[in-house]
């Protein structure tokens, strides 16, 4: 596949320039990604053919590195088999799996890693609950939307999605590379939010929006929005601005994310401290990951040192996999009518 991403190395100029432009504060990504964008702002100096090997660069986005799976242990490699196999009845028929050019491990069910089982947890939340049905028309807002690899996965589960990305600017360039080498340039479209080019998406097209532009979105409507673990590397008061966009455009918001990075990192970076009561103060939540799990496990996954403490009694930790790190939560945005 031939594709020049030219224009879209322009359009992160401009936009990059736009925000060089405005105030600093919210706008100006935190001090955590601050350092991540300036060890990748070498990727927007590749010639095309190389970034048709976009998944090669996306370390920064996902912890996740190609040359892991080179070198892939028999038993790491049955564990992801063993993680996928349990989320495939929750999917409805549905099996994700890396597209081609992509990084992972070739298993029976087609090449896997670290995102698709990350993405394939939110997507099986969302369509288990009712939040997001395989066929019928459906318009989603993703915050931080990292190398572009839950969009697509939403847009095979259903195709008649549109879906809008609101991010850094930054990370919006990896996110239209990976998303036009795997949807074709006709489906993937640089915005910024003016003149009504968000008024009319498509089903099947997913629109990309430079996040200083953020305040486009308060004149549509979203049935759902979703955060994948990067509110937890916000500062309070850039997940405050998205809280208050939210409130005006989405009818529910999905949660995926660590209550926060712990104090050294809260403390160096100037991150939220406690995401998870943050927002149940900010929305109501619809939907809890944890509702499942016996009354000690749930005590236990919002108590470190309960958590702690059972663990080492028992010796093992007796909490569903990747239970204790990210909390799920669905959030009704909507403020009740007076």
């Amino acid at each position: 596949m031939s594709v020049s991403f030219d224009h879209l190395k322009q359009f992160i100029t401009a936009e990059l320039a736009h925000r060089k432009a405005l105030p600093a504060g919210v706008l100006s990504p935190s001090d955590y990604w601050l350092d991540y964008n300036r060890y990748s702002s070498y990727v927007r100096t590749l010639p095309d053919a190389e970034l048709e090997l976009i998944r090669h660069h996306t370390w920064h986005l996902t912890g996740d590195i190609y040359s892991a799976y080179h070198f892939i242990s028999r038993r790491a490699k049955a564990e992801t088999i063993s993680m996928y196999e349990e989320l495939l009845p929750r999917l409805g028929g549905f099996k994700p799996c890396e597209p081609p050019g992509g990084i992972g491990v070739d298993t029976p069910h087609g090449r896997l890693n670290s995102g698709i089982l990350r993405y394939s947890v939110v997507v099986s939340d969302l369509y288990t609950h009712g939040f997001l049905p395989r066929t019928g028309a459906k318009r989603l807002l993703e915050i931080g939307g990292g190398y572009g690899g839950l969009a697509l996965m939403c847009q095979q589960f259903n195709p008649e999605i549109s879906y809008v990305i609101c991010d850094l600017e930054e990370t919006l360039f990896f996110q239209t590379v990976f998303l036009t080498l795997h949807l074709g340039a006709d489906r993937v479209h640089l915005v910024r939010g003016e003149n009504g080019d968000l008024d009319n998406r498509q089903p099947g097209h997913v629109y990309l929006l430079p996040q200083t532009r953020l305040a486009a979105l308060e004149r549509l409507r979203f049935d759902l929005a979703i955060n994948q673990q990067s509110m937890q590397e916000m500062t309070r008061p850039q997940v405050e601005r998205y809280c208050d966009t939210l409130e005006k455009c989405a009818a529910q918001f999905y949660s995926c994310n660590r209550k926060s990075h712990g104090a050294g990192v809260v403390e160096a970076k100037g991150l939220v401290a406690d995401l998870h009561d943050f927002l149940a103060r900010r929305f109501r939540i619809a939907w809890d990951s944890t509702e499942h799990i016996a009354p000690l496990a749930r005590a236990c996954l919002r108590n470190k040192p309960l958590r702690k403490f059972v663990t080492a009694i028992i010796g093992k930790s007796f909490l569903p996999r990747g239970e204790a790190s990210f909390l799920r939560y669905v959030y009704d945005c909507r403020k009740p009518a007076a």
